[in-house]
């Protein structure tokens, strides 16, 4: 295997608060509205949904009560399947940070002692503190201040580094260094790094404290991309393949189009477009049409989010994870395989396949988007210009069931020949919390193990191969 095609080199200063506080956020709310079941509250409208936000927010009633719960169910759970581990995130905070690992700490009130604990034990404590000292605090002002003080131990470093005459901001160089010293990470001949467009997602957004707009915008994360590459990339040996991430909004149709073909094709900087619809943004839109079809016609691989987890907005009256989902896709698809003048094939990749070892695929039930996913694949399959695949980043499967679960979805994907188009992804540095390098995420899978083998390479590699066929010469 030679290829990874999801790794992400944003930091805190390509990153505005907002973001981290929704990924806190969502590490308590999904849990807790689960929970709320064994409470007797079965939340399934979407006014119901929109009342368990709002009291999320001001702390109403059930919400410590269902941590509190949440915390003992998965204490008797397999670990891993319904919180996250504290530990795991503090490494995952200190990189994308760059504050110690005692000022992370420190910013969610985690005991040096104590860092084995679970997340939302300690977040649930954190905030009930706050509340309390600050006669009521609501919920959401609570975890800003835990967001801010992170951000500022980060701020700290970067003038304590500025006054000594070094650059205080994390450049993409940096953390492909990072990523590079990742065990496992040496596998790889090809790696695809993907920017996220952060500028336009959280200016609506009112929380308090927290800065709406990361410290470096979309044109810095160009910038830093293209010195990465000069720096880093050597063809045939350790090739930098970067992905434009785009939003629509703050441009017109026609400035998104003249972005992408200034910077985006096989003799420019990005070879490929990632979206990340659950920052706000559907992906059937007039502004994005022309670019899909300038894709098309060009042989630009698209990668697009398709998990309810992840970066974007979380929580709020509009449930902006459902834009990720592939029915949206269905529209969009429909268009450019039926355009009478296109010129190639639109090639997508919905990523995470949301998440595999969950899936219900072939039988009756499921909650998550891998059968339509699969379906998608098994319409789109190049004949009339559209081309579908996924790709199994940040699919950790550690756990005795899930694993059981997951082998029986793989045999599913062989058995209808979809196998050549799953692409392999260790979405570093986001899966820092659940794997700790690339290698422990390789071995989960079973790659090339003639004992128990899931995954060939060599079938991810042709899948990779075909999806960036137009824009990079392929590995051997």
């Amino acid at each position: 295997m030679h290829t990874n095609i999801h790794v992400h080199l944003f930091s805190a200063d390509h990153t505005p608060p907002p973001q981290l506080y929704y990924l806190l956020r969502g590490a308590l709310h999904g849990p807790a509205r689960d929970v709320l079941g064994l409470l007797g509250q079965h939340p399934a409208t979407v006014a119901q949904l929109m009342a368990l936000d709002r009291s999320l927010n001001a702390f109403h009633f059930p919400w410590p009560q269902a941590f509190e719960l949440a915390i003992k169910v998965a204490k008797g759970m397999e670990a891993g399947d319904l919180l996250l581990d504290l530990g795991g995130l503090i490494t995952m905070l200190t990189t994308v940070s760059r504050a110690t690992r005692a000022e992370v700490q420190d910013a969610l009130g985690v005991d040096a002692q104590e860092q084995d604990l679970d997340m939302l034990e300690h977040l649930l404590k954190r905030t009930l503190e706050l509340k309390a000292a600050n006669h009521g605090l609501p919920f959401r002002d609570a975890l800003c201040e835990l967001v801010k003080k992170l951000y500022d131990a980060h701020e700290h470093h970067v003038q304590e580094l500025n006054d000594q005459g070094e650059e205080g901001r994390i450049s993409y160089s940096e953390l492909w260094q990072a990523f590079s010293a990742s065990p496992g990470a040496d596998t790889f001949k090809r790696v695809i790094v993907l920017s996220i467009n952060f500028d336009e997602a959280f200016l609506d957004e009112d929380l308090p404290q927290l800065d709406s707009s990361p410290t470096l915008d979309i044109w810095a994360q160009i910038a830093e991309t293209k010195t990465l590459v000069d720096q880093q990339s050597v063809p045939g040996q350790r090739e930098i393949v970067p992905f434009l991430g785009i939003d629509p909004r703050g441009y017109s149709s026609a400035d998104l189009l003249d972005l992408a073909q200034g910077q985006v094709g096989k003799d420019k900087l990005f070879k490929g477009i990632k979206l990340y619809p659950p920052m706000g943004v559907r992906v059937f839109n007039d502004k994005l049409m022309p670019l899909f079809r300038y894709c098309q016609d060009h042989g630009i691989p698209v990668l697009s989010h398709c998990s309810v987890g992840g970066a974007g907005l979380r929580g709020g009256y509009t449930n902006y994870a459902d834009w990720a989902s592939p029915s949206d896709w269905q529209d969009v698809l429909k268009m450019l395989a039926t355009r009478n003048d296109r010129q190639g094939v639109f090639r997508l990749c919905l990523a995470h396949f949301d998440r595999l070892e969950q899936a219900n695929l072939g039988g009756q039930g499921g909650s998550t988007w891998c059968p339509e996913i699969v379906d998608l694949m098994s319409s789109y399959s190049q004949v009339d210009g559209v081309k579908v695949y996924t790709d199994v980043a940040f699919d950790t499967v550690n756990g005795t069931k899930k694993r059981k679960t997951y082998a029986k979805n793989v045999r599913y994907m062989q058995q209808h020949g979809l196998t050549g188009r799953v692409l392999f992804g260790s979405d570093w540095w986001n899966y820092l919390y659940e794997c700790k390098d690339e290698q422990a995420f390789i071995d989960q899978l079973n790659i090339d193990d003639d004992d128990d083998c899931w995954w060939l390479g060599a079938d991810f590699d042709a899948a990779s191969n075909d999806f960036l066929r137009d824009v990079c010469a392929p590995l051997p």
